[in-house]
């Protein structure tokens, strides 16, 4: 697919009679250690990404690590650069957060996301208090997984939403979003 990009765009430049420069960027769901070597061996630029989970130092950094990038022209997004072995190659690794795009995706979790957790605990809720069992999560579990609360010992745990701040949780097992 590269060859074929790179190649399209190279007849591209040429009839318009421009340099065929290109950047080739791709996500972390698409990088491969043959696509890192090809691009590399090719006059090509371009960007990758690694997944989150293969950056747990950089992502444990304080914010004040990361450095505006350019106010002017990227508002309040920061960034943070350093080297780092990705798909066996020393690589220029560049941690970067958006306020914007942080902003967008927390409002998508709490709206959507947190707005059918709750509609399913009141689901719960309500099962519960008709005095009957909830469904098993899967076909043929058994009853003491099914319901851990009955067997003593087992820890209980209460997480309550609040009507009026739906992000808020109040309960042992409560964490900030």
């Amino acid at each position: 697919m590269i060859d074929t990009l790179a190649g399209r765009h190279a007849a591209i430049c040429a009839a318009a009679g421009t340099p065929a420069e290109m950047t080739v960027v791709f996500d972390a769901g698409q990088n491969s250690a043959g696509d890192f070597t090809r691009l590399a061996g090719s006059e090509l630029h371009y960007v990758g990404s690694v997944p989150a989970s293969d950056c747990g130092d950089l992502h444990a950094l304080p914010a004040s690590a990361r450095a505006v990038v350019d106010e002017a022209r990227f508002g309040g997004l920061t960034a943070f650069g350093t080297g780092r072995e990705v798909c066996g190659a020393q690589r220029r690794a560049i941690l970067t957060h958006s306020p914007e795009l942080h902003a967008a995706q927390a409002a998508g979790l709490t709206g959507a996301t947190l707005a059918k957790a709750v509609r399913r605990l009141d689901e719960l809720a309500a099962t519960l208090a008709r005095g009957k069992n909830p469904p098993a999560q899967s076909q043929g579990g058994s009853r003491d997984r099914q319901h851990p609360a009955r067997h003593p010992g087992t820890p209980r745990h209460h997480l309550a939403a609040d009507r009026s701040h739906p992000q808020r949780f109040h309960g042992p097992s409560a964490r900030p979003l």
